[in-house]
C-alpha cells in the first residue's frame, strides 16, 4: 500500500494509480501498462488493448473504509480482465445476459472523443438518447462487471440495436419484481442497488405502478439511486430534490436533471419559478450540465492541438446569485475570438482593448439566436456547442443588450 497522503487515509491519486498497477500485475497482466496522468486512466496495449478511467474508482475509494477499499480494488481489477473473455459470437447465447444501461449522455459521447484522440477515426457506440441528455445502451452482464455492446458486437450477431434492446428490457424487466421504498410521503427511492436502478428509468411500466400527485417525475442522481413523486406533490418535490442533491454527491454519479413521463416519454422538467423546489432543482440540472462542458472542454482542445486556427473552447459556468438564490449558467462571446460556445442560459458579451476589458451586457440564449443566430453555427457535438468567428455589430448589439 502506497503512503497516505491525505487526511482520510487515502493515497494522492499518482500513488492510488501505482497501486492499481501493481495489483493488475499481480493479477496477470503482461503487458505494458502506461498511465495517463492528466487524464488520470490507464492502459494497455499489445494482444489486447484495454483502457480504464480510474475517476469513479478513485472518488469511491477515499470515501470508504477499509474492509469496503479492498473490495473495490479487487473488483476493478476482476473487470480489468472481463474484456478478454469476450461475448458469445450467437446472439441467442447472449441475448439472456444482455441488460440496458441509462448513463448521462456525455457518458458516451466523451468516450467517442477520446476514442479519437486514441486514434480511432469512427467509433460507433450505439445508444437511444433518452430526455435529450441522458443515453440507453446496451451492456453484457458479467459475474464481474458489465462490458459495454459495441456496434461490432450487433453487426457479428445481424440483430439491430432495437431488437437488441427489447431483449435487454425483458431482462431488466424479470428481475425488477421489488417495489420501490417510500422515501418520504409521495416519495419513492429504487430497492435494488445493483448498479441498474438508474436503467429501471427505460421500464415506465414498472414505474408507473406507483401512485404519484400528477404526472410522475423521476430522478436518477447516481447509477443505484431512482427516485419518483409526483408534478403535483410540492413536498413531494421538495423532497425529490433534497434527496438527488444528496444522492448526486455519489462517485457513480449519472444526472441532476428531473424528468417527467409524456406517455412512455421522459423530458426535461422543472416546476413553475415560484416553486419551493424550482431553484434547487434549476441548480441540480445546472451543474449536471455545466460539468458535462467542462470535460468537452479538455477533450476538444487535445483534439485541435494541432490545428492552424484551433478556437477557443468557452466554458459554461454555473452561477447562483447571492441575492436572490436564483441559479443559471453563462458563457462568454468575446469580440475578436473564434471560440466554440457551450449553450448557456446567458450569454455575456466582451469586448477587449489594448488597455482593459468591457463587459458590455448580457443576453438570454434564446434572444441572442434569435437575433444573431447567423453568426452562430451549430456543431455536431453533444453537449451542443456553436462556432463563433465574428462579433455581433452596434445594431445587433443594441437590439440584445437595451
Amino acid at each position: 500500500m502506497p503512503p497516505a497522503d491525505r487526511p482520510d487515509g487515502a493515497p494522492d491519486r499518482d500513488a492510488f494509480a501505482a497501486m492499481i498497477i501493481e495489483q493488475i500485475r499481480q493479477a496477470g497482466e503482461k503487458g505494458e501498462i502506461a498511465y495517463d496522468a492528466e487524464g488520470f486512466r490507464l492502459r494497455v496495449q499489445g494482444e489486447h488493448t484495454n483502457i480504464a478511467n480510474l475517476n469513479n474508482l478513485y472518488d469511491e475509494y477515499v470515501r470508504a473504509g477499509a474492509a469496503e477499499r479492498a473490495r473495490l480494488v479487487r473488483n476493478f481489477v476482476r473487470s480489468w480482465f472481463a474484456p478478454l473473455k469476450g461475448v458469445p459470437e450467437d446472439f441467442e447465447d447472449v441475448h439472456p445476459d444482455l441488460l440496458p444501461s441509462v448513463r448521462p449522455r456525455a457518458y458516451i459521447e466523451l468516450n467517442l472523443l477520446r476514442m479519437r484522440l486514441q486514434g480511432i477515426q469512427h467509433p460507433a457506440w450505439p445508444y437511444r438518447p433518452l430526455a435529450g441528455h441522458l443515453a440507453v445502451s446496451l451492456v453484457y452482464d458479467l459475474p464481474e462487471s458489465l462490458m459495454q455492446i459495441q456496434q461490432r458486437h450487433l453487426d457479428d450477431w445481424k440483430v439491430t440495436f432495437d431488437d437488441a434492446l427489447a431483449r435487454a428490457l425483458g431482462n431488466l424487466r424479470g428481475i425488477s419484481g421489488h417495489g420501490f421504498e417510500e422515501a418520504g410521503p409521495g416519495v419513492w427511492r429504487s430497492p435494488w442497488q445493483d448498479n441498474l436502478d438508474a436503467s429501471r428509468l427505460a421500464l415506465p411500466e414498472v414505474l408507473r405502478e406507483h401512485p404519484v400527485q400528477g404526472d410522475l417525475i423521476a430522478m436518477v442522481p447516481n447509477r443505484d439511486t431512482l427516485l419518483l413523486t409526483g408534478s403535483d406533490d410540492e413536498e413531494g418535490l421538495a423532497r425529490l430534490a433534497e434527496l438527488a442533491a444528496e444522492a448526486y454527491e455519489h462517485a457513480r454519479s449519472i444526472s441532476g436533471l428531473a424528468l417527467r413521463l409524456d406517455g412512455d416519454e421522459w423530458l426535461p422538467f422543472l416546476p413553475a419559478e415560484g416553486h419551493p423546489a424550482y431553484q434547487q432543482l434549476r441548480l441540480l440540472a445546472i451543474r449536471s450540465l455545466a460539468g458535462d462542458y467542462a470535460d468537452q472542454k479538455g477533450l476538444l482542445e487535445q483534439l485541435q492541438g494541432g490545428e492552424a486556427d484551433p478556437a477557443y473552447i468557452a466554458p459554461c459556468t454555473a452561477m447562483r446569485d447571492k441575492e436572490s438564490g436564483e441559479a443559471f449558467s453563462y458563457c462568454v462571446w468575446s469580440e475578436g475570438v473564434h471560440a466554440l460556445l457551450p449553450r448557456a442560459d446567458m450569454v455575456v458579451f466582451y469586448r477587449h482593448d489594448e488597455e482593459n476589458g468591457q463587459v458590455l451586457g448580457s443576453a438570454p440564449w434564446e434572444e441572442v439566436v434569435q437575433v444573431a443566430g447567423d453568426l452562430l453555427k451549430r456543431l455536431d457535438l453533444y453537449p451542443e456547442r456553436y462556432r463563433v468567428r465574428d462579433f455581433p455589430g452596434e445594431e445587433v448589439l443594441e437590439a440584445l443588450l437595451s
